[in-house]
C-alpha cells in the first residue's frame, strides 16, 4: 500500500511539472536546488549576418560527467590580441591571495565538457542570456548553469558593439559595429527556431522554442523589456528595468534588482511592467552582487584588479561598473555588500521558480515563489512582491 502510494506520488509530481508536450525527469520540489542532469557546453561559434560569437549549455545524460572534466572558461578570450597577450596564466592556477597580473583559471562545478545531450527526455525549453554592457557570454554561469541542470537548454552570445572586445577595441580607437541587443536576439532566435544550421543539428526535435524564457543583465535587461512587447514567455529583467505591455498574448514578468545599485532603476521598471508580474529586491547587493564578476579572483580584485595589476586598457575606466556590489570594490560601502553565493542562491531560487511555474507548467511553483520571504533573511532579501 505504501509503495502504491509513493508511485502515485511520483506521478503527481511530473503531471504538475511538465507541460503535456514535455518529457521531463522531476525536479527537487525547492527550486534553489540543483536538478538532475549534469550540465555541458557547445560552442557553436558565429552566427547571424552580425557576427554573434555563440553558446549552448544544455541537460547532459546523467551520470556521463563521471570521467568528464569539469569546464574552465578564461575573460582574457574577450579581449583583443593584444591586451589578452599582456596576462600570462596563474601558476599554479589557483587564485593569488593578493594583486598581481596573472589570470586564476575559472571552474564551473556543474558544468562538464562534452557530455552527450539527455535524447532521453525533452522536448527541453529555451532560455536565451543577454549580457549587459563591456560583458560576455559567460559571465553569469552560476544562473546558467543552474537553469540547464533543472531541464532547461540556455543560449548565450557575445553581442557586437557592446561586448568586452569591443568595448576594449573602441578604447584602442578601433571603430566597432553599433550595438542592437534586441535585433541581434531576434537573429539569434530565428536561427534556433529553424535549426538549419549544421552546428545545431544535436538540437533538432529536443528543444521548444515557443516555450521561451529571455532575461539580460544591466543593458540587457533592458534589451529583454524590449523583446518583451513581442516574444517570451517569461521575461526577466535584471538590473535593467522593467517589461512592456504587449498588444496580443500575456506573459509573465520577473524583475530583479539590488538595493544598493548605482545603475537601473528597477523599481520604477517593476511598477510600470504589466501584471503578472513579481519583483525582486536583493539587500546589501549592488550592479553586480549576483553576477560571476564578484566571485572572480577577490584576492586580485576582480577582473579589473588584474586588468590594472597587467596593464590592460580601460580597467580603471570599467572598474566602477564592473565592481559594483562586490565586496573587494572601491565603493565605500562595499565591505557590506553580500558574498555571491548567498547572493546567487536568492537568484537561482526565483528565476528557477518563475521560469519553471510557466515553460514547465510546474503549478507548485506558485506556492514556492509566495514562500520565498520565508527563505531568506533581511541581509539577503530586500522586498519580494507578487501582483498576479
Amino acid at each position: 500500500m505504501h509503495f502504491l502510494f509513493f508511485l502515485l506520488a511520483i506521478s503527481i509530481v511530473v503531471i504538475d511539472a511538465a507541460c503535456p508536450e514535455q518529457n521531463l525527469l522531476p525536479n527537487p520540489p525547492d527550486p534553489g536546488e540543483f536538478g538532475p542532469w549534469p550540465v555541458s557546453a557547445r560552442y557553436i561559434g558565429m552566427m547571424t549576418k552580425r557576427n554573434l560569437t555563440t553558446e549552448v549549455w544544455y541537460p547532459g545524460v546523467p551520470g556521463s560527467e563521471k570521467n568528464s572534466s569539469l569546464y574552465t572558461y578564461s575573460p582574457t578570450e574577450h579581449m583583443p590580441d593584444d591586451q589578452k597577450s599582456k596576462v600570462p596564466k596563474c601558476v599554479p592556477p589557483t587564485p593569488p591571495d593578493h594583486h598581481t597580473c596573472c589570470e586564476p583559471t575559472q571552474y564551473a562545478d556543474h558544468i562538464w565538457f562534452d557530455l552527450p545531450l539527455d535524447v532521453d527526455h525533452g522536448p527541453y525549453p529555451v532560455i536565451l542570456f543577454i549580457h549587459g554592457f563591456c560583458a560576455f557570454r559567460e559571465y553569469f554561469l552560476h544562473l546558467v548553469e543552474h537553469w540547464a541542470s533543472r531541464g532547461f537548454v540556455v543560449i548565450a552570445a557575445d553581442y557586437p558593439g557592446v561586448n568586452m572586445k569591443a568595448i576594449l577595441l573602441n578604447l584602442e580607437g578601433h571603430i566597432q559595429p553599433i550595438g542592437d541587443e534586441p535585433g541581434d536576439s531576434k537573429l539569434l532566435l530565428e536561427e534556433f527556431t529553424t535549426l538549419a544550421d549544421d552546428r545545431l543539428s544535436f538540437l533538432r526535435g529536443r528543444i521548444n522554442i515557443t516555450n521561451l524564457g529571455i532575461t539580460g543583465h544591466s543593458l540587457g535587461g533592458s534589451a529583454t523589456g524590449t523583446l518583451s512587447k513581442t516574444i517570451g514567455l517569461v521575461t526577466i529583467p535584471m538590473a535593467g528595468g522593467g517589461t512592456h505591455r504587449r498588444e496580443l498574448g500575456v506573459y509573465s514578468t520577473l524583475v530583479i534588482g539590488g538595493q544598493n545599485d548605482t545603475g537601473g532603476d528597477h523599481q520604477n521598471g517593476y511598477n510600470s511592467s504589466p501584471k503578472p508580474k513579481r519583483y525582486l529586491s536583493g539587500a546589501n547587493m549592488g550592479h553586480e552582487s549576483y553576477s560571476d564578476l564578484c566571485w572572480m579572483a577577490p584576492k586580485q580584485g576582480g577582473i579589473t584588479g588584474i586588468g590594472r595589476s597587467c596593464g590592460v586598457i580601460g580597467s580603471d575606466v570599467l572598474e566602477p561598473l564592473a565592481d559594483q556590489g562586490c565586496r573587494f570594490g572601491t565603493n565605500p560601502r562595499a565591505h557590506l555588500m553580500v558574498p555571491p553565493e548567498d547572493a546567487w542562491a536568492l537568484m537561482r531560487y526565483a528565476t528557477a521558480g518563475v521560469f519553471e511555474e510557466t515553460l514547465m507548467c510546474d503549478k507548485n511553483m506558485a506556492a514556492q515563489l509566495k514562500e520565498l520571504p520565508t527563505h531568506f533573511n533581511s541581509t539577503i532579501l530586500a522586498k519580494w512582491a507578487e501582483e498576479l
